[in-house]
């Protein structure tokens, strides 16, 4: 009696912690994922999240796919001498309890080739690999950027499995 009871307590309680909290290792947990919307005929996208390192060990993504696009690329922007350039990132690092924050003129991603027209609303996933072979699912959500700043947050979908 007391084990059914201990385990429908565990579930009640796992029923409590977000989502992100539990994310493999327990140390990563991604917010405010966001596409830019851009116009019909762009091929390119970019790609925008808050990404948080609960832990006691950096960890490093190593790359970043989705089955919406052909190619996602990590990316930063500099400016340098009046020259904005943006330079291809082999990995991004989150040191430990740290934000990496994946935003318009710094880190982001370039998502290439979209499978169709993205739009407002649209959904996408993008599954972000990590050096430690953990795997993490978002789901992104394409918006405006004039939303996208003002706060909205639709990227609340996340599942995690280690590989």
């Amino acid at each position: 009696m007391m084990k059914k009871f201990l385990a429908s307590l565990h579930i009640v309680i796992l029923g409590l912690i977000p989502a992100g909290a539990l994310a493999g290792s327990g140390q990563i947990n991604i917010s405010k994922a966001w596409i830019q919307e851009a116009p019909p005929s762009s091929t390119v996208h970019g790609g925008f999240m808050t990404i948080l390192n609960r832990g006691d060990e950096a960890m490093t993504i190593t790359s970043v796919e989705s089955p919406s696009y052909e190619e996602v690329q990590m990316h930063k922007s500099e400016e340098k001498d009046g020259m904005a350039s943006m330079i291809r990132q082999k990995e991004l690092k989150i040191p430990a309890h740290s934000v990496l924050e994946l935003k318009p003129g710094s880190y982001h991603l370039m998502l290439m080739k979209p499978e169709k027209k993205m739009k407002a609303g649209d959904e996408v996933k993008l599954i972000i690999h990590f050096s430690n072979g953990e795997q993490i699912s978002q789901i992104a959500t394409v918006q405006k950027k004039s939303d996208a700043m003002s706060g909205m947050d639709h990227s609340t979908h996340m599942d995690h499995s280690m590989h």
